[in-house]
């Protein structure tokens, strides 16, 4: 791919690969363009500017951004179902597998707290599976082991997605308050 030195070597030995139990997973080169339209649909500023291509254990995604280049490679953007940010990553792609998740695998992939859920929980996640937030942090979430379970990472994506859009139609500092899940009766 054209920005994103190492990529189509990486995916030709890798497709696919689920590393450390589910800590972080390369999403198949097919299902990339579904995931990236998933993650658009939640965070539609970033639409027809990203190609998201991995994401952890959280269900955060990894993404090029086709709006920013670190040199002479696209930029990466980690997408949060949970906090409903998007964070840029301040290298490309190459240097985020080199660097960033060897070196800074802890704030890259929050892999303590990885190993705090494992000791919970120590079944891998399988391909389909995240470790989502209850209640997400930004409808007054804690960020605690408590306040996590096993999920279908598509059914988080939807549902976090909706939440997200909904919460950034409100005016900058509106409170959320009261917040609860319905259950069917």
């Amino acid at each position: 791919m054209a920005g994103a030195r190492g990529f189509a070597e990486l995916f030709s030995k890798l497709d696919g690969t689920s590393f450390d139990g589910g800590l972080y997973r390369l999403i198949g080169l097919r299902d990339q363009p579904k995931w990236t339209r998933v993650v658009s649909a939640a965070f539609p500023k970033l639409a027809g500017n990203l190609r998201c291509f991995s994401y952890d254990w959280l269900g955060r995604m990894f993404a090029l951004d086709s709006n920013r280049l670190i040199g002479d490679q696209l930029g990466v953007l980690m997408l949060e179902p949970g906090t409903g940010q998007a964070l840029e990553i301040p290298v490309g792609f190459l240097d985020f597998h080199c660097d960033e998740l060897i070196e800074f695998a802890d704030a890259a992939l929050a892999r303590e707290a990885f190993g705090s859920w494992r000791q919970l929980d120590n079944r891998p996640l399988s391909p389909t599976e995240c470790v989502s937030y209850r209640v997400p942090l930004f409808l007054g979430g804690k960020d605690e082991i408590e306040n996590m379970e096993r999920s279908d990472l598509s059914v988080y994506w939807d549902l976090s997605g909706q939440l997200i859009r909904q919460a950034d139609a409100l005016p900058e500092g509106t409170p959320i308050t009261g917040t609860s899940v319905r259950g069917s009766d």
